[in-house]
């Protein structure tokens, strides 16, 4: 599956790419701007009527003239700037006597230079005054009179020439040196000028009104083929998924059906593992379809928002069209189509790009999920073995320490037991030699048939000395001596009063046999007491605190195991005792999980020993617990 969809989007990239390659090639080529003459201009000042009237009246003459009409100001000096720099010298036409004469050229020019006598070209002028009539003279103004022909200027004579004293003349009113008499008249707008602009103006109009129709159609044509291939392609992309939807179906109909029937075969345990892991692949697809909704809901708004933004540059590109000429609105509308085009098919990219990375994301956080799950199911299970390890150290540390203060206290019992025989034997030989001597000073024991053994009866701890057919202390001083040595002369009251006979004085003490080595402890501990109520409500009450019900499946919940163990004089449970005994209700699996649940109670519990009586050991040594779902028994 994933190689398919691999190999889908190579080929759906790939033909995109050489799509826009193809796109760039053929649009640079046909939408490229097209060269404009360029737009010349120059500066032009204008003036009103009012003024103009006032300027030809005053070089009429029909001005006022003040008195220093005439006079010339003076040029003052050269004023130099901070910066250094002296202001232009004002131009003055050179004086016709002062003039020098030109050179004669060496050579003649094969064709005359008539470049000065060419027309130049036409300049536009841009103007904001509004358009006005014709004649610009208010109806209400005076009629200003032609001015008169300015005579000719006579001919500057070579010679000097003394001028006849003419008669008197009439004095004749001051005129400005200055003062124009003739004036040229302003030309006149050309008649039709306003409505030939106006037409040329309705003709462009209607060539950028066809040409934009046109480029609007083409652009319609475009985006209805850029429409029925992205169409195309979206039936393409649904058949696929209808027919990967269908294999996956068919895939899952399979996998369930096989499924089901090993579920049929399985347990109840199984039964339940099975529908947990599907409530578990449901809220798993949940939570998929949860994501998936939100990355939808993500895609749309970042949709929206790149079409505000797309909109945003459509409405500056717009603007800044009405601002430019008619040649440069229409490539700019060329442009912007490209590019908006251009930004939807990236766009488009960027989103399947990103849809693509999501899926490879989620897959990834599924993946490390997963393997973070077993890397901490394996802590824990190497947790829980370094624990039992340790229970298992300190048991067995524990075990030996008992074993040493055990044998210590052997050997210390031996050596006191040894000292204590040693010093009993002196204290005999001493009383048999007092005893032998006070015989042989008293020369008793000459009547009668008087006999002296002296034994040890294996059958029994009873040893006798015969003196004689009734024989008591009184007859024979010496066996009451040695039947008193051989008492150890330690007992009280009245049976060891030699005034009076005894009542058995052959009685010997009873000794304890000595345990050897490789003895069974068990056999010579003793057995005690049977253990009180309150002794087995208390190992109970101990070992189902520390029982935890929540860490068993199902099954093992409502199972019974018996889980036997023996424990050590101080209460300590042996690690490799702990075994099962029988277990009811459900499977071997199930008692397995329970047994060690049950296991970590016992030694997490006992781990400081249980709080047991050393006299009844033989009665506590070996224990079986009953785990059942309603508590501990045993």
């Amino acid at each position: 599956m994933d190689e398919r969809e691999s190999r889908t989007g190579y080929w759906v990239s790939g033909v995109a790419h050489a799509a826009l390659i193809l796109w760039a090639i053929v649009g640079g080529a046909l939408f490229r701007p097209q060269p404009s003459t360029p737009v010349r201009s120059t500066q032009v000042s204008t003036i009103s009527g009012s003024d103009f009237e006032r300027l030809a009246a005053a070089s009429r003459g029909a001005g006022p003239v003040g008195a220093d009409a005439s006079a010339v100001a003076d040029q003052s000096e050269q004023q130099v700037d901070a910066n250094g720099t002296a202001r232009p010298v004002d131009a003055q036409p050179p004086q016709p006597a002062d003039a020098a004469q030109l050179a004669e050229p060496d050579a003649s020019e094969p064709v005359p230079d008539l470049s000065d006598f060419e027309a130049a070209d036409p300049v536009e002028v841009a103007t904001d005054l509004p358009a006005t009539a014709a004649d610009q003279q208010p109806e209400d103004a005076p009629r200003i009179p032609a001015a008169p022909s300015a005579p000719a200027p006579a001919a500057q004579p070579s010679q000097p020439v003394a001028a006849a004293p003419d008669a008197a003349a009439a004095p004749v009113a001051p005129r400005s040196a200055l003062a124009l008499d003739v004036s040229p008249r302003p030309q006149d707008r050309p008649a039709g000028l306003v409505e030939e602009f106006n037409r040329r103006q309705a003709a462009a109009e209607a060539a950028r009104a066809a040409e934009q129709r046109a480029a609007t159609e083409r652009a319609a044509e475009a985006e209805a083929e850029r429409q029925a291939a992205q169409d195309a392609a979206r039936e393409e992309a649904a058949r696929l998924a209808a027919q990967e939807a269908a294999e996956q179906a068919a895939e899952r109909r399979a996998a369930e059906a096989a499924e089901q029937a090993a579920e049929e075969r399985r347990a109840e345990e199984a039964r339940e593992t099975a529908a947990a892991a599907a409530e578990e692949a449901e809220r798993r697809a949940a939570a998929e379809q949860e994501a998936e909704a939100e990355r939808r809901a993500e895609a749309e708004r970042q949709a929206e928002a790149e079409r505000e933004a797309e909109a945003a540059r459509q409405a500056e590109a717009e603007a800044e069209a009405e601002r430019q000429a008619a040649e440069e609105r229409e490539a700019e509308e060329r442009r912007a189509a490209a590019a908006r085009e251009e930004a939807e098919r990236l766009a488009e990219e960027e989103r399947q790009a990103e849809a693509e990375r999501q899926a490879e994301a989620e897959r990834q956080a599924e993946a490390e999920r997963q393997a973070e799950e077993e890397r901490r199911a394996e802590a824990e299970r190497q947790a829980q073995a370094e624990r039992e390890a340790e229970a298992a150290r300190e048991a067995e540390a524990q075990r030996q320490a008992e074993a040493e203060r055990q044998a210590e206290a052997e050997r210390q019992a031996e050596a006191e037991a040894a000292r204590e025989a040693a010093r009993q034997a002196e204290a005999n030989q001493r009383a048999l030699e007092d005893a032998l001597r006070e015989a042989q000073e008293g020369g008793a024991g000459n009547e009668g048939q008087d006999s002296a053994s002296s034994g040890d009866a294996f059958g029994g701890d009873r040893q006798s000395i015969e003196g004689g057919s009734g024989a008591s202390a009184g007859q024979d001083p010496l066996a009451a001596a040695l039947a008193g040595a051989m008492a150890g002369n330690g007992g009280e009251g009245t049976e060891n009063d030699v005034s009076g006979p005894p009542r058995d004085l052959m009685q010997l003490v009873p000794v304890t046999p000595e345990t050897r080595d490789g003895q069974d402890d068990a056999n010579a501990a003793p057995m005690g007491q049977p253990m009180s109520f309150a002794e087995r409500e208390g190992l109970r009450f101990a070992i189902q605190n520390c029982w935890n019900v929540g860490a068993l499946s199902v099954e093992a919940s409502r199972m019974t195991v018996s889980v036997g163990f023996s424990l050590t004089p101080q209460g300590v449970p042996d690690q490799n005792s702990l075994r099962i005994v029988d277990y009811r209700g459900g499977s071997e699996t199930g008692a397995q999980q329970a047994f060690e649940v049950a296991r970590r109670a016992i030694l997490m519990c006992g781990r400081a020993g249980f709080d047991l009586p050393a006299s009844k050991y033989g009665r506590w040594r070996d224990v079986v617990v009953d785990f059942r779902p309603d508590g501990v028994e045993f």
